[in-house]
């Protein structure tokens, strides 16, 4: 149940964009990449994450949401440092890290600063369980002597270092 309901899961991971039915409550179509990740004790072959984003353009009203739903397809439980149980988040203080990268290819977000982040917790996830993961870029570069909204322009948003998508700024 839920806005996920409608997603499709397979065990086959693969990095390539694929469109999926509708994911909103709204008819809106989402474009999705999954691949297979690494998670605490998992390897890769056992997690398949599933990101999804509502668009790949932006103008400066629209927030850039990041979801994903990450599914334990092996056979064991992975341990991994999480919230401790529920929902995870994804960027610089969360379970699955979150950058983005401009055209020149340095990484504008989180940027070159050290975050100090909340204690990180042991998280479970059992084989054939989901978690549902989370992430918002505030369209913000970041650099060592602080940070400023990004400019129009293309980024990468990359997601768990294993899932790509090219966004757009307007």
């Amino acid at each position: 149940t839920g806005p996920w309901s409608a997603v499709a899961w397979s065990a086959v991971a693969s990095p390539v964009a694929s469109q999926i039915r509708v994911i909103h409550s709204d008819s809106r179509p989402v474009l999705t990449k999954r691949a297979s990740i690494a998670l605490g004790s998992c390897p890769a072959k056992d997690v398949v994450m599933r990101v999804a984003l509502s668009r790949l353009t932006y103008d400066q009203f629209q927030t850039v949401n990041v979801r994903a739903v990450v599914r334990n397809v092996g056979r064991v439980v992975c341990t991994y440092g999480g919230t401790g149980h529920g929902d995870q988040n994804m960027g610089p203080c969360g379970t699955f890290p979150l950058s983005v990268v401009d055209s020149s290819g340095t990484n504008i977000w989180p940027g070159p600063i050290a975050y100090s982040c909340p204690m990180i917790s042991q998280s479970r996830l059992a084989p054939g369980k989901h978690v549902l993961v989370t992430g918002i870029w505030p369209k913000a570069v970041v650099t060592r002597s602080g940070s400023s909204s990004a400019p129009l322009g293309s980024y990468q948003l990359v997601v768990a270092r294993r899932v790509t998508f090219t966004i757009k700024l307007r």
